[in-house]
């Protein structure tokens, strides 16, 4: 077993990717925030967060529940903030049944003893799905980055191809470890 928390994600296609990294490039930019770029490097939505998994065995699972699964489109029809003392900006998805079933198939699917202690706020029922766009800002940051972001969005069309898991140790997420196409 491995003491690091894992993050399960769901990643974009090409196409989808290059849309999302403009918005990234544009808050680069304009305001301090290169954490999404400098650490992590590829959108996503996150939908888990295990304190600990038998890596062997998640592997494995993950990569079934990739082949059972069925890749998707949705929309980001709107921008988000999580306002904390240390803000996060982001792409909001409209909520589509697909995009439901996967979050809760993959529930269903991996056990207690593949991932243990899941991530409360990414529960059924309890999940906000985004795409984080800036992390860790501080108000004024926020408001540089929504200054831009407004005068640049449009709706974005985006597909899932892919779910992957990266590391997750003091706050900083890590490159994908492994990615597995979906519906392959």
């Amino acid at each position: 077993m491995n003491n690091l928390a894992y993050v399960v994600v769901l990643l974009f296609d090409r196409d989808s990717e290059e849309k999302i990294l403009k918005f990234l490039h544009s808050i680069d930019e304009n305001s301090a925030d290169t954490y999404m770029m400098d650490n992590f490097g590829k959108p996503h939505i996150t939908i888990g967060i295990c304190d600990e998994i038998n890596e062997e065995m998640v592997y494995t699972m993950l990569e079934a529940f990739a082949k059972s699964s069925e890749k998707f489109c949705l929309r980001f029809g709107s921008l988000g903030i999580f306002p904390y003392d240390k803000n996060t900006l982001f792409l909001s998805p409209v909520i589509t049944d697909s995009l439901l079933k996967l979050h809760r198939d993959f529930y269903n699917y991996f056990t207690e003893e593949c991932c243990k202690h899941p991530s409360g706020q990414y529960l059924p029922n309890k999940w906000v799905p985004h795409c984080s766009l800036a992390v860790d800002m501080t108000t004024e940051e926020s408001i540089n980055a929504i200054r831009c972001l407004i005068e640049n969005f449009q709706p974005l069309d985006a597909c899932i191809e892919y779910i992957g898991t990266a590391k997750y140790s003091s706050g900083l997420e890590k490159p994908i470890i492994r990615k597995f196409d979906i519906g392959k």
